[in-house]
């Protein structure tokens, strides 16, 4: 049976030295490697913009929808009206 090993990549990131300190102080607190603080914070982030961005592409596919119906009703009642010139 073959097994699917997760492997880490590793990503440099620059952060302020004030940053730094408190990611430090928020890792003692959790008793966590800063690192994994870091990795944790990433991958938050990542989802929550994966997330808004996702129901914000919902947002303005409803609000198209909706508005290219009622152009779309205003171009037949212009064609109409002007058939019966």
């Amino acid at each position: 049976m073959a097994t699917s090993a997760r492997k880490s990549v590793q990503l440099k990131v620059s952060v302020t030295p004030e940053l730094h300190e408190r990611l430090r102080e928020v890792a003692a607190q959790l008793g966590q490697a800063p690192a994994t603080v870091a990795s944790i914070a990433v991958g938050q982030y990542v989802a929550n913009a994966l997330r808004t961005w996702g129901a914000a592409e919902k947002a303005m596919d409803t609000m198209a929808a909706s508005v290219g119906a009622a152009v779309g009703d205003e171009l037949r009642q212009l064609k109409l009206t002007e058939g019966k010139s």
